[in-house]
Formats: structure tokens, sequence, C-alpha cells
């Protein structure tokens, strides 16, 4: 291990690794209008923008107390002290800019040499391989990459690191060569996370699904696969290794390969049922991440026999599963490195996975798999759109009925539960654990959707007719419940991309909108303007403007109202009374906007009607309206359809790799839910 001071003058000094900082961070993020001029970026900024490009709860080690400690006492007021105990004579320039000293800093220890702890780096090539993913030297990083531990860690970190700086390059209009560049780098690194899992998958199938959740102290605790998630890695994540544990996760301890649904449905349904069902022992979940008091219930309710020496070794054991305080070298994770504890495996393990387990583990175990969870939760959700529907279609009484009772309690324990996720996420602050939380898009719909529920709920139980308002407000409330079941899909092989093909589709409507506004809003005000040129100020203006013009796009041209002066439809029914009402109606009481105008026409009984003289330029209407519904109709609709298309191949030649993604983000979002739905999950939580 290198010492702190050592590694800086491993690396370029510190000032030129703040110089050159300094340009990283004018180049990415622009010049920083709330920093002094003379302000030296630290290591510790330097931990704020790893942090900002890794995204979601990442926490740097720079940013974290210890080190911070450490930092402010090599680099601080008692600079001098330090380097006369590291042996480092002092040829640091001196900082400039105001120095604040606080009493906090005043406080500080002096370093202790004897404890490794604190001043060394623990994976040092580390540090430089991030340092040269930093500053774009692509061929050093690959070169700290080669040396130094968990190589599969530090390709997907860096990968994350690429792509995090590709996208603010092209955010902030950079030239398009930095953005390829760092594409590139991200590219060539996440291949080698590939190869490397791979190779790791060949050699050792468990080995390789451990490595993958392994917690990494010195990467925030994360795992590989969260890495790979983060770096949103699709190749990865699709990998069989992937797979196959996203797959074990997803079963839990349940042993079933075929009509797994069913099986869940009538265990849910039948709970005897359970009890011939087949379960995994323990040491075939033993690459499963797991806690301590899991573990040890585990040992003491399927081994309690056992002698002290063994409960000791498997002790010892559980330090390897629990992935938590243990350092693996990377040429150990690639399985060439064999454990006394793995060339042991033989007729015991065979043993082992036909030894029952207790019957309330099995009832626990059930209950907790995530597939379990999935269902039981869409049974509830489902239950809950069958009552809602309940509620909106019958007469609502003054004071709420049972069925509308439970809804309400669904929905409020509901937020109970988003509550919890965000108290219970990763980050430490309760900033930052909303900000985490706000990252996911359902998380966001399902806010609103509460809110504007409980403002009806609280509008329902008013006197009429602020009681109707309530009501209106659950009857536009429950759309969103609906089109909150196509997350539930997403479960599906079959479904999950199609709704990941509407997501994409959504964006590209949106610009689609932006420039079929432009046309309609062309054409509608033009047309308002020469139909009612007397019109008096009022609202119903912008609604007149688009009324017409966006029924028009498919399909409504409304013909009988093109021509008013030759129209032989509107002289046909010009003596029915019901053309009279029908064009009053369309006209809303006004006579001149929709009538024939012109010439006197004679009926067919022989009487002559008068009519009004045609608006000026009303004749121009009939031509704007055939270039608008050529423009519209033809070539804007046809766009998009084309744009669809391509959307739609787009996501078809990757739709595997898109519902193995996807699957991932299911999978966890079940495996850290209570066991019971909403509304009893409350007395759970």
């Amino acid at each position: 291990m290198i010492c702190v001071g050592c590694f800086l003058f491993l690396s370029p000094s510190y000032a030129q690794l703040s110089w050159e900082c300094e340009v990283l961070s004018d180049q990415f993020l622009g010049p920083q209008g709330n920093l002094p001029p003379d302000y030296r970026i630290s290591l510790i900024d330097i931990g704020l923008v790893i942090e900002y490009l890794m995204g979601g709860a990442y926490r740097c080690n720079y940013t974290r107390k210890r080190f911070r400690t450490l930092y402010h006492n090599l680099f601080g007021p008692k600079r001098p002290k330090a380097l006369k105990l590291l042996g480092m004579e002092d040829d640091m320039p001196i900082r400039r800019g105001r120095q604040k000293t606080t009493r906090k800093r005043e406080e500080e220890v002096d370093i202790d040499l004897d404890d490794p702890e604190i001043n060394h780096f623990h994976f040092p090539f580390h540090e430089l391989m991030v340092w040269a993913v930093l500053m774009k030297r692509q061929k050093m990083a690959l070169f700290f990459w080669q040396h130094g531990e968990e190589a599969m860690a530090k390709a997907l970190v860096a990968c994350k690191l690429c792509k995090a700086m590709a996208h603010e390059a092209s955010e902030n209009d950079m030239v398009d060569d930095i953005s390829q560049e760092l594409n590139h780098n991200s590219s060539e690194f996440g291949q080698l996370a590939v190869e490397l899992l791979d190779q790791s998958y060949k050699q050792d199938e468990q080995m390789a699904m451990k490595l993958l959740t392994y917690e990494l102290k010195n990467w925030s605790n994360a795992t590989c696969l969260q890495l790979a998630v983060a770096a949103k890695h699709r190749d990865f994540i699709a990998h069989t290794c992937s797979q196959m544990l996203l797959t074990d996760m997803w079963m839990g301890r349940l042993r079933m390969r075929k009509n797994s649904g069913l099986k869940v449905i009538l265990g849910l349904l039948l709970p005897p049922s359970i009890l011939s069902l087949e379960f995994k022992n323990k040491d075939e979940m033993s690459y499963m991440p797991q806690d301590q008091d899991t573990y040890l219930q585990e040992k003491e309710e399927e081994e309690p026999e056992k002698p002290a020496n063994e409960k000791e070794e498997e002790d010892m054991e559980f330090t390897v599963r629990s992935y938590c305080e243990t350092q693996y070298n990377s040429v150990a994770m690639l399985g060439k490195v064999r454990t006394d504890a793995a060339r042991k495996k033989g007729v015991g393990e065979v043993q082992n996975r036909h030894r029952l387990i207790p019957m309330g583990r099995k009832i626990y175990e059930f209950y907790n798999a995530p597939i379990v969870k999935f269902w039981f939760h869409t049974m509830a959700y489902v239950a809950y759109l069958m009552l809602f529907n309940y509620i909106v279609l019958v007469k609502m009484d003054l004071w709420p009925s049972p069925q509308e009772w439970i809804v309400i309690a669904y929905i409020f324990t509901n937020g109970i539960e988003k509550m919890r996720e965000i108290l219970m996420s990763e980050p430490g602050k309760l900033l930052q654990k909303v900000k985490v939380w706000l990252q996911e898009y359902w998380n966001i719909t399902d806010l609103m959707a509460i809110l504007i529920f409980s403002v009806g709920m609280v509008l329902r139980l008013q006197e009429p007719p602020l009681m109707s308002y309530g009501r209106v407000i659950y009857c536009v409330n429950i759309i969103y419940w609906y089109i909150r079941l196509l997350d539930i899909f997403g479960v599906n092989k079959y479904l999950g991309p199609y709704v990941m093909m509407i997501g994409k589709m959504m964006i590209d409507m949106m610009y689609f909108v932006i420039i079929m506004l432009v046309v309609l809003m062309s054409f509608g005000v033009a047309r308002q303007a020469i139909l009612n040129p007397n019109e008096d100020p009022s609202w119903m203006l912008a609604r007149n403007i688009f009324f017409m013009p966006y029924w028009m796009i498919y399909g409504e041209v409304f013909a009988d109202q093109i021509d008013h002066v030759h129209s032989r439809k509107l002289k046909h029914r010009l003596n029915s009374k019901l053309w009279m009402i029908e064009n009053q109606f369309r006209a809303h009481g006004t006579w001149r906007n929709n009538a024939p105008c012109g010439q006197n026409i004679t009926t067919e009984d022989g009487h002559v009607v008068a009519l009004p003289p045609c608006k000026t330029g009303a004749w121009i209407v009939p031509a704007i309206m055939a270039c608008y519904l050529l423009v519209a109709n033809i070539l804007l609709v046809n766009l998009l359809i084309a744009v669809f298309n391509n959307t739609f191949f787009e996501v078809k030649s990757i739709s595997n790799q898109v519902w193995k993604f996807q699957r991932y983000q299911l999978i966890m979002t079940f495996y850290e839910r209570p066991i019971l739905p909403p509304p009893s999950s409350s007395s759970v939580t």
C-alpha cells in the first residue's frame, strides 16, 4: 500500500493535478461564476464531481469524513507538522484565496502513521485509474486497470464515468469529437467488463455470481451488478451469468422451472399447497446476498446440533457469503485460486440438497420470494382497481361506502410505502434520498396521482356541489392507475419491450407535437380571423382556433362548412327545421357564422330566400385548408409513422437485451418490498 503523501508524488504533483482538474472543470462544466477567481480545486471537490458523474446514491471516498480529516491535516493549517511526520518537505505553494478555519478543523487530530487504515490508500491503482479516466488519458487508464484488484468493478466505474462525461459534453454544446471520444472510451471499458465476466463464468459459475453480488467497500459499497445498471450496460446485464443470478433472486428459495406463475397463484389461493413445493437449501443459495441474522437463523433451524468447531468454521464462511468486509483479488475471482472449501464439495453437498427444510421456514421463504411478492401485490392491485371502478361507476352517497374506504386505505398505505422507500434508500441525507427516489419515472407519477386523489377525497367528503368535483377527480385519477399496469407488464418477456417502445414513441411524439402545433396554429388563427372578424374578446377564441383544425388531422374535415356559397347539401336542407337547429347549435347561437351567404336562392317550393353578404376573403379559407390538410394529414402524419417504425425496429433488434435490463429493476423493487401488499403492509412496516 502507498501512503497518501507518496501517492501524490507518484502521480503528478498536487498543483498540477489541481490545475488539470480546473481545466477539466472548465472544459466540461464551463466556468463557475460562484467560485473565486483564485480558487484551487481540491480532491474533495473532485470527489463531489465523481459523485455527480456516478449519480444515484454513490458516495466517493474523497468526500467521507475520514478522508477529509486526513486531507485537511495534510493540506490545511497543520500541513507543515503533518509533512514532517511523513518525512516530506513542504515544497508546495501556499494556498491562495480565502481560508476559513472552523472550530471543527481546529479539533482535528494529527496523523497516526502507525495506523495503516488511516494513512494509506487501500487500492492506489483505483485512484490512479479514476484520475486517468477523468483526464481522458485512455491508454494510461487501461494500464492502471490492468494492475491492482477488482478489475471488473474498475472497468464498470470507468465505463460509467466516461459515459457521464460524454453526456455532459453533448449537453454543453462542446465539440462533437469530445463526446464521441468519451463514448468510445466507455464502450472499450464496457467490453472489457463483459469479457472479464464471461471468462469468470466459464471458469466457475458460482464464483462469478459471487463476484456480481460482492459489496465493494472502495466503490461506495456497490456491487458489480449495481455499477453495471448505473452505467446502463445492457450487454453486461444480459449476460448469462447476470441473468442466472437475477433468476435465482426472482425465485428466492423456490425451485420452479415451468408454470411458476400458476404454482405461485395456487400457493396464494390455497396455502396448504405451499408444503408441496420444492425449496433450495442454504448451500445452493451461498452466492446470494443475505444478512447475518438470516444466516444464523437458518443455521440454528437446519443444524441445531453441530459441533462447536464446525460452527466456528461456518461463522468464518459467512464472511464470504455476506460480501461486506472481504477484499477479493481479481485473479482469484477468475477462478485461478481454489480454496480448500471448494475442493471438499462432493458427497456432502449432494446430501445437503435433500435435507428437509422446516415447515415454518418453507412458509416464510415462500412469501418472502420476489416472485410471490409480485403476484401477491398484482392480485391486490387488480382487486383495488375493481373496487375503484365500482365507486366511480355507481351513484356516490354523501358518506363513503365500505368499498370506497378500502380504496382510500389502499392509496393511503401506498403513500406510506413510498415514504418508507425514501427513508430506507441508500443516501445518508434526506434531501439526497428524495433526489434519488425522484429519479425513477414511476415514483414521480405515483406521487402526483396520490396527491390528486387526496385532493379529490377532501372535496368528496364535503357537501354538494364540492362532492361532485371530488367525484370528477376520482374519475380522472383512475386513468393513471390503469396506465400503471404497464409497469407490471414489464415482467413479461414479450410485453416488456413493447412498454419500452411506447415510452420511446411518446418522446418522439412530443417533438412531432411541437412541429404540428406550428402548422395547426398557422391555419387555425387565419381561419378564425377570416370567418369571424367581429368577435369580442373571450377564451372561446382560443378554443375555436384549435377545435376544428385539430379534428381535421384525424380525417374530420367538416365538409358541409368548407364552402358556404355553393354547398348543394345546404341548399337541399335549407327548409328543414332540423338543419336550422343543427346550424344554430354549431354556430353557438350566431347565425352568421355558418349560414350560407351570397346571392338569393330559390327553394324547391319556389320560395326566395335572401342570404346575407359573404365575409371578405371567405373564399381563401378552403384554399388554405387544402394546403393545411396536405401538410398535416399527409406529410407530418406519415413522418410520425416513419419515426415510429424506425423506433420499433430499433427496439425490436435489441428487445431481448432491453427486457433483461428492465428485469433487474423490477426484481430489485420486489426484492425490497414488504411481504403484504397495501393496505395490509402498513401494519407490517
